[in-house]
């Protein structure tokens, strides 16, 4: 196939207020943009002005962990991509796997991660997303901006970058209309202050 002559189909995602967002590629390809999360697949009403929905609330989990950003990240992936698959979270805390890439990255979900795979005898190859499964044999990443899952082979990993992200750069890696229909509290509850307080891109 011919890349400069591809154009991707006008996609058209479900939302509340039936605009249609859209967004040029950097090859000058038009694309979809990703859409708020549809009404059908939230867990219960965003929008309670009395009493916004806790993170408990909405997602049937407390926030224990010491990442809880990640935790949201995790959890957005899968709201916003029902269709994907992503395997369950492997547990590699075992003799044979201590101090391993697997176990390292798998302590590490939801984080943005930059990887370098070497490809051959001397050629390197570079991808990047935010870390959403850890398997034996592979990685899968996920990008917010073109809605895609990476999955990559854990064999093939030289370097693992995991670059400081503040909000400034979450806005960047996280677009505007994921976050639009969710109460602030639930994102500030998850560590994210601020990611929904911005005008735009």
């Amino acid at each position: 196939m011919n890349n400069q002559n591809y154009t991707a189909p006008n996609f058209s995602y479900p939302q509340d207020n039936n605009s249609t967002y859209s967004r040029t590629t950097p090859q000058g390809n038009t694309a979809a943009s990703p859409a708020p999360i549809p009404a059908a697949n939230r867990p219960m009403t965003w929008a309670d002005a009395g009493n916004p929905p806790s993170w408990s609330q909405m997602t049937g989990q407390t926030v224990q962990s010491q990442t809880p950003g990640r935790d949201f990240v995790l959890w957005l992936v899968q709201e916003v991509n029902p269709g994907f698959v992503v395997p369950p979270r492997e547990d590699f805390n075992s003799e044979e796997l201590e101090g391993t890439f697997q176990q390292l990255m798998a302590d590490n979900l939801g984080a943005y991660t930059i990887v370098d795979f070497v490809v051959g005898t001397a050629g390197m190859t570079t991808r990047e997303g935010f870390l959403v499964a850890v398997g034996r044999s592979y990685i899968v990443l996920y990008d917010f901006n073109v809605r895609t899952f990476t999955v990559c082979d854990a064999f093939s990993i030289k370097f693992v970058t995991y670059p400081y992200l503040d909000i400034a750069a979450l806005r960047r890696y996280i677009p505007r209309e994921y976050v639009a229909g969710l109460p602030g509290a639930f994102i500030d509850e998850a560590g994210l202050i601020g990611l929904n307080s911005y005008g735009g891109r």
